[in-house]
This record gives structure tokens, C-alpha cells and sequence, in this order.
């Protein structure tokens, strides 16, 4: 067998006065031992704390480097006044969690690091505090977590750790920054969104810039630009909200029509050039329809569209040109107002047909939802249209894009589109109909992000229907102005019914905070078969007073239960029945029903509730936040001027019952 090759000492060379080893690639100009002149070329690095697995923050807090080898990922270890350590990587907080469960000492390789480390950990640059005002510009909502950050330490040359607000995904507030290139990393979960990153609202990136540029411990890049939402658009949104739907529609789409038909023949036959029918530049208004003001800027093409706005109907999709002016006194964009001519502007980007919209709207009272009109009005296109300047079956981005901008546009236009909510209702039954019949839909239901849950004092539960709905239709109109719109969140008990003005009463009721916050589970409900209309005549008869259930007798309230049904037996004590007995009437307060159970999503609202009349015409419509009871039914038959001398539901009993009481 051939013996191995013994090692060499290749690569390596040795300083001739001290004898000191280098190796090759790192040999410095001169020997860092005794300044003797060996010529090489590399530096030593200056600036910074040495890269080391484990760095000291302050006392019992170290920055722990989350794998040997790879990229200088790190996370946070802290040793507890107890003795025992705490890891804040995700991965081992079950691991932690199942040690305390098991009452076993907790461990792992962040720990092991920290406990296996010299004692001469090298602490971390700590930068002295940073000032309120910071040397750049942001935003008010980064304004204020900014000034919630109490420290910055320097980890190494690429390692950043930020002190600031705690979130849900990082209970402890330390933060990893890491420079990568020119450009920054930060660890927490909302900053690496990619809204996050392209409009650059990481504010621990922004602490580390200042803390860096103030003290110049290392030689950065500026402090990233900051992308603001445009400051104009809150008046954007009202310039919008000003523009006026034509009330003849007949004669706009009759417009669009004849426009369709000649860009068709002369795509056809050749016989007229197509800027001829559709303008291939679109203007602004010289004035500010809000304002009155005619100092605006020069036209120019809105930002953020790659140079390509679109105009779309039913029968062609066209590249055209589209300018915005901006108001010198509000401050607010001045788009295209093309309504006269049957187009809809959405976004400075796009401008869409009268007929794609009433296309839809037909689609809608056919039950089909706008996603999927949008999807037919391309499948269309894609085989029927002579007229495009995109490859519809192809070009699947720009489909999405010009999707995503109509079905915004479209509920924008339904919201500016003039109503008289009064014609919508029945022809036969009028103003006070005989005969309403209330269900609600489960399924019918929506997401509940933009809603607030306010816990406090809400009164008798009196709703605004006016201001409820003027701010829907401005978060409907926001979304076709704007790219990223500031949704205005909206209490989830002010939502408000839809009735039509000649049917609202005096008050609007929303008492869905009287309701428990979840279901009720069939083991919380009362065992046997209660008689609601007996407990609910009883307290109408002043028989029974649930506020002086403390003053009845054992005899007493024995009677009660035999009447209503409530199951108990003689031996009860009076405390578990007076608990039955205010238990049935929490359910029928909160509108729980005892014989027809309610559904609901978890995540989402608890459906619709419509009131039609045997016609199949809505006179009330109400979206409900939490699960289906009978206060629901309640609330909008309450609401009504003139309230029906019928009432059909599949909860009757109930809902007399939640009413006598």
C-alpha cells in the first residue's frame, strides 16, 4: 500500500525578523508584530467589532450567531436572573416550551454557545441615544415607533441589533439588522414583506442609518430615501369623489357602441385610422373641479405605470396616453374626466368602457360576482376582439394588473354612480308593505380586517346611516384613485343597515355588542326544552322580575322552572336554579334560539341578513359582524317607519320571545 502524502507548508509564509506565519492571500504590507516591511497587500479591518459567534449586548443579553458556517444570521439569548436562559429563535420556543412543561432544564445550540464561550466575550459597540427628531424625513406612523427605539448596538462589520417596540412575531424587541452590498436586511417578519421593502417603512433600518451617520462608526450608504405616500392624496381622493356620472346612460352607451363598431371596421377593412374614434392622448381639465382652481401644473404621465396605460371595453383593448395635472392650491391630482364620452378613469392607468361596467352589473343581478365577469369579458376579448394591443391568451401580468384596476374601478363607479334609493322599492307593495320575509345567508360573508372591535360603552346601540356609508363609498372610490389606498377602519358595531330613506325610522339600532363573543356551545345551553314565549309572558306580566331573582324563595323559583320547562329537580338549591333560570334568559336576551342552531366562518362576518317582500324585492339589508340570532331580525325590523303586520322567519318564536323582553 502507497503511504499518504505528508502536508506541506504551502500558502504560508513566514515574516524573516520574527518568524511570525501568514498566510498569503492575508499577508499585510507590514509584519503587525515587528512593523517589518514583507510586502503584501492586504489590510487589517479597522472598523468594527471582529465577527464572533457569540457577542455581548449588556448584561445577560448575547448575540448568538444561528448556524457555524453560512451567512451571519443571528438571534438573541438572555440569561435570566434565575440561572436559566431564554432563546428567542422561533425554532426552539417549542423546544423551550416543552422543557417547562416537562420541568426539564431548558437547552440548545444558541444556549450551548453561550455557556461553551471564553469568558472574554467581546462586547458589542453600544451608540449613544438617538435624538427624537430624526436626520431624515419620515413618515407620522414610522415617526412614532422611531421614537420608541432605546438602542442600537454594532454586532460586528455587518450586524446590526436594534432595541425598539415589541411585535407578535418578536415578543422581545431585539431586532437583527445586516448590511448585505448596499443595501439592508432586517429579521423581523413585517419588514421582509414586499410592501415593506418597496416602500422601504422598515423603521429599525432607518435607526441604524441615523445611529451610523451621527457617529460615523462605519462608513454607510445615506439613509434610504423614503417613499411616502403621495401627500396629495387625501384631496386625490376628493377631487374623485367630485366628478359627475351622467344620469343618461343611454345615450353615453350609445357613444361607446358606435366608437366599438368603428374601431372594429377599421381594423377591418383599413378604412379609417383608429385615433380617429378613440383619442390617442387623453388631457386633464385645465381647473380643479374642487377647488375652482385653474393654476395647475403642466400635464404630465402619472408615475408607476412602465409608460403603458390601457383603455378597455367589450370589444377592444388599446394602448393610449394618459396625463394628470396637479391643483396648486389643494394639492391634489386633476385626472381625466372622460365620463362623457362613456369612459371611467381608474387610476390615471386605465380607462374603462360604460359597457364593461353595466356588463357586470347585469352579471351581478345574475348572482355572478365580478371576479368572474372580469374573467368572461377576457375569455371574450381573447377570441372574438379584431382590436388589441396585447396578446390576451399571453401576456397573463398584464391581464392581472388590468383585472385587479377594473374590478376596483368597477365598485368605484357603482358608489359615484346617482341613485334614488326610494325607485328600488316594490311597485306593488309601496312604501308600507303587508308582508316581509327575513333569512340570512351564512355563506354570504366577508373578512373583517378593516373593521374595529371597540369594547367600550356603545348606548342604546343607534347607528349614523349617512356617515356609515359615505365613508364605504370613499374607501370604494379610494381604491380606483390611489395605488395603495389608507383605508379608513370603520367600528364594527356602527355598521349600519341598508334601508331606503322612505322606509328608515327615526333611529337605526346595531346592537351586536350585546352579543356574546362566540358561539354558544350546546353544553352552555340550557338542558330540556324551555318554553320562551312562557318566560317572555311571564316577565311581561310583571310575574317575574329577573332583577329580583335574589328576593324569590326555593318555592318560588321552583314554580318558575315547572312553567317555563327548565329541567330541575326538588333537591336543586337555589342558587343553581336561580342560574337556570337567568341563564335562559341571557339566551333569550342575546336572541339564542333553543331549537334552531347558527352557524358561522371562523375569521369572517356572520353573513347577511335581507328583508324581501313576496315579490322578491330587498327592503333591508345588513351585514352581520358576529353569528346569525334573533337581536339581528330585531334590530332592522326596529328600524323600520312603518314595521309590517307580518313578519315571516325561520325563527319566529325566538324573535317574539328577544322583543317582549
Amino acid at each position: 500500500m502507497s503511504s499518504h502524502c505528508k502536508s506541506t507548508r504551502r500558502g504560508i509564509y513566514h515574516c524573516p525578523q520574527c518568524n511570525k506565519q501568514y498566510a498569503n492571500r492575508h499577508k499585510p504590507k507590514e509584519c503587525v508584530k515587528c512593523l517589518f516591511n514583507i510586502g503584501g497587500q492586504s489590510k487589517p479591518h479597522s472598523d468594527g467589532v471582529k465577527s464572533t459567534p457569540v457577542c455581548q449586548l449588556d448584561d445577560g443579553t448575547f448575540s448568538v450567531k444561528t448556524t457555524p458556517r453560512g451567512p451571519d444570521n443571528r438571534t438573541i439569548v438572555q440569561h435570566l436572573k434565575n440561572g436559566s436562559f431564554f432563546c428567542h429563535h422561533a425554532k426552539c420556543l417549542n423546544t423551550r416550551t416543552t422543557s417547562i412543561l416537562s420541568r426539564c432544564e431548558f437547552t440548545c445550540s444558541h444556549v450551548i454557545s453561550v455557556k461553551t464561550a471564553s469568558k472574554d466575550i467581546p462586547r458589542a459597540i453600544a451608540f449613544p441615544p438617538l435624538s427624537k427628531d430624526p436626520p431624515f424625513p419620515l413618515p407620522t406612523n414610522m415617526l412614532t415607533q422611531y421614537r420608541k427605539v432605546t438602542k442600537v448596538f454594532q454586532v460586528n462589520r455587518t450586524s446590526f441589533v436594534v432595541v425598539g417596540e415589541a411585535n407578535q412575531t418578536n415578543t422581545g424587541g431585539y431586532f437583527h439588522v445586516r448590511r448585505k452590498n448596499e443595501s439592508y436586511e432586517c429579521d423581523s417578519r413585517p419588514c421582509r414583506t414586499a410592501d415593506a421593502r418597496s416602500r422601504h417603512c422598515c423603521v429599525h433600518i432607518h435607526a441604524v442609518n441615523a445611529s451610523t451617520k451621527e457617529h460615523s462608526k462605519l462608513t454607510l450608504p445615506s439613509p434610504l430615501k423614503v417613499v411616502k405616500r403621495s401627500p396629495n392624496a387625501s384631496a386625490s381622493i376628493r377631487i374623485a369623489m367630485c366628478q359627475e356620472i351622467p344620469e343618461d346612460i343611454t345615450s353615453i352607451l350609445k357613444i361607446v357602441t358606435n366608437c366599438n363598431l368603428k374601431s372594429e371596421m377599421a381594423k377591418s377593412f383599413q378604412t379609417t385610422n383608429l385615433t380617429d374614434v378613440w383619442p390617442s392622448l387623453f388631457t386633464p381639465p385645465p381647473f380643479c373641479p374642487m377647488c375652482k382652481d385653474s393654476t395647475c401644473t403642466n400635464p404630465q404621465m402619472p408615475n408607476g405605470t412602465n409608460g403603458e396605460y390601457f383603455l378597455v371595453t367589450t370589444s377592444l383593448v388599446l394602448k393610449v396616453a394618459i396625463q394628470a395635472r396637479v391643483c396648486h392650491s389643494c394639492s391634489g391630482t386633476v385626472a381625466v374626466d372622460a365620463n362623457k364620452i362613456g369612459l371611467f378613469n381608474c387610476q390615471n392607468k386605465v380607462l374603462v368602457g360604460y359597457d364593461v361596467f353595466f356588463e357586470m352589473r347585469l352579471h351581478r343581478r345574475n348572482g355572478l360576482s365580478p371576479e368572474q365577469s372580469i374573467q368572461i369579458l377576457f375569455e371574450k376579448l381573447s377570441k372574438t376582439s379584431r382590436v388589441s394591443d396585447i396578446d390576451i391568451e399571453k401576456e397573463d401580468e398584464k391581464i392581472n394588473y388590468l383585472s385587479r384596476v377594473i374590478y376596483n374601478g368597477f365598485y368605484a363607479f357603482e358608489a359615484l354612480s346617482p341613485r334614488n334609493l326610494d325607485e328600488s322599492l316594490c311597485g306593488i307593495c309601496g312604501n308600507i308593505p303587508v308582508m316581509l320575509i327575513g333569512d340570512a345567508n351564512q355563506k354570504d360573508c366577508c373578512n373583517l380586517t378593516e373593521l374595529e372591535f371597540d369594547q367600550g360603552d356603545h348606548g342604546d346601540g343607534k347607528v349614523d346611516p349617512d356617515d356609515f356609508w359615505s365613508t364605504v363609498h370613499e374607501n370604494l372610490v379610494s381604491a380606483s384613485v390611489v395605488s395603495h389606498p389608507e383605508i379608513k377602519k370603520m367600528n364594527a358595531y356602527r355598521v349600519a343597515p341598508f334601508i331606503p330613506p322612505a322606509l328608515r325610522g327615526t333611529s337605526m339600532l346595531n346592537t351586536e355588542f350585546q352579543k356574546q363573543s362566540r358561539i354558544c356551545r350546546p353544553d352552555e345551553l340550557v338542558e330540556g326544552k324551555p318554553s320562551e314565549a312562557e318566560l317572555s309572558s311571564l316577565i311581561a306580566s310583571g310575574e317575574v322580575n329577573i332583577d329580583e331573582l335574589d328576593d324569590l324563595h326555593h318555592n318560588q323559583l321552583i314554580a318558575i322552572c315547572t312553567k317555563v320547562g327548565i329541567v330541575h329537580t326538588v333537591n336543586d338549591s337555589m342558587i343553581n336554579l336561580r342560574r337556570k333560570i337567568f341563564g335562559f334568559y341571557k339566551q333569550i336576551y342575546e336572541g339564542l334560539s333553543s331549537c334552531h342552531s347558527f352557524g358561522k366562518i371562523q375569521g369572517r362576518s356572520g353573513g347577511r341578513l335581507v328583508f324581501v317582500c313576496p315579490h322578491s324585492v330587498v327592503y333591508v339589508s345588513k351585514m352581520i359582524v358576529r353569528a346569525e340570532s334573533a337581536r339581528d331580525h330585531a334590530d332592522c325590523y326596529m328600524s323600520l317607519r312603518h314595521m309590517p303586520p307580518v313578519y315571516v322567519s325561520d325563527i319566529p318564536c325566538t324573535i317574539r320571545s328577544h322583543m317582549e323582553i
